[in-house]
């Protein structure tokens, strides 16, 4: 909360040493990961190779559609990448950076993501995981290496500390964008001294606090797997409603002859694009014909479509009002 209520600096820094620390561990847990598969390291001194990868029922123990369908639960926790948008009208020279940012968000989603998870699936077996603590710390636990597994637990906070942060971050600077475009209301487009979105930073924060309080009270922890598909399903419009307008403005640049003019272009479109389209509506088909999971909608799709109508009734009203004032003056 106070973090980003200061200015956009201080968030910067922040988000800065937080995500080194993320990193850090992960490299480190890459690396000593590595070494206990190769059986240099770790209690058992001899190489694992795939034994605990393809044991215990193989790969996919429950199938295939397991994973298909913890992969929809799970959509909120692969976006993220999006703020890059959100941050560029902040940047010095958005033009240089953001380009940049965006040919580095699939390294590091290989580098962050693929090689630590297909590690740590190689040195867990599933049937350990628990949710009792993180699984980098179980794993660590079990070949002994119990200092870096109280070293993940620290670093498991300082990553939900940087996800809330960027969190507040992107709604706020969405809130903003909204009512500078008058999709919501005026006093969320309003700056401070420092330059920041106040209002709409300060309503992101109370929407959080409101959801804390309500999953603190919610012992069966019923809230907190609608707000994880919920969360899901918005990611999934929001990201349908990114391709669809990249592939609309790319076609459009296309016909006017000027996608030299882009500093950065989508390798292999439109393939890419429409991937990105139809991979998230395959995911919201599967809520849909999910029992556990088909509630969401019920919660996501007014969420989405009632600001969607009364923005629209609203520009009706605006525009009578127009035809009426322009007789009047005729």
């Amino acid at each position: 909360t106070f973090i980003n209520l200061f200015s956009v600096g201080k968030f910067g820094e922040s988000e800065f040493w937080l995500s080194i620390i993320k990193i850090v561990a992960l490299v480190v847990f890459s690396i000593v990961a590595f070494a206990i598969c190769m059986g240099w390291a770790g209690e058992t001194g001899e190489p694992i190779g795939t034994k605990i990868l393809l044991g215990s029922g193989g790969f996919a123990p429950h199938g295939y559609w397991a994973i298909i369908m913890t992969m929809v639960i799970i959509l909120v926790n692969f976006q993220g990448s999006e703020i890059i948008g959100l941050a560029a009208g902040e940047c010095k020279d958005p033009a240089k950076s953001i380009p940049i940012a965006v040919r580095n968000v699939t390294w590091r989603i290989i580098a962050l993501y693929i090689i630590p998870i297909t590690l740590l699936i190689s040195i867990l077996p599933w049937d350990e995981a628990t949710l009792t603590e993180s699984v980098f710390a179980a794993a660590l636990h079990r070949y002994g290496f119990d200092w870096l597994g109280y070293m993940f637990a620290f670093v498991i906070l300082t990553a939900a500390i940087s996800c809330s942060n960027s969190g507040l971050y992107g709604a706020g600077r969405a809130l903003h964008g909204l009512s500078r475009h008058k999709m919501a209301p005026k006093f969320l487009g309003k700056l401070n001294h420092n330059g920041m979105p106040q209002n709409s930073i300060i309503v992101s924060i109370c929407a959080c606090w409101i959801i804390i309080l309500l999953y603190t009270l919610d012992t069966s922890e019923t809230a907190y797997t609608y707000l994880l598909a919920v969360s899901g399903f918005t990611g999934a419009m929001a990201w349908i409603s990114i391709c669809w307008s990249q592939y609309n403005f790319r076609k459009k640049m296309i016909a006017e002859n000027r996608v030299s003019e882009l500093k950065y272009k989508t390798p292999f479109f439109p393939y890419v694009t429409l991937f990105g389209i139809w991979v998230q509506v395959f995911c919201l088909i599967v809520i849909a014909f999910t029992d556990d999971l088909r509630s969401t909608l019920y919660a996501g799709v007014p969420m989405m479509v009632i600001p969607m109508i009364i923005f629209k009734l609203k520009q009706i009203r605006a525009h009578r009002a127009e035809l009426i004032r322009n007789k009047t003056e005729l």
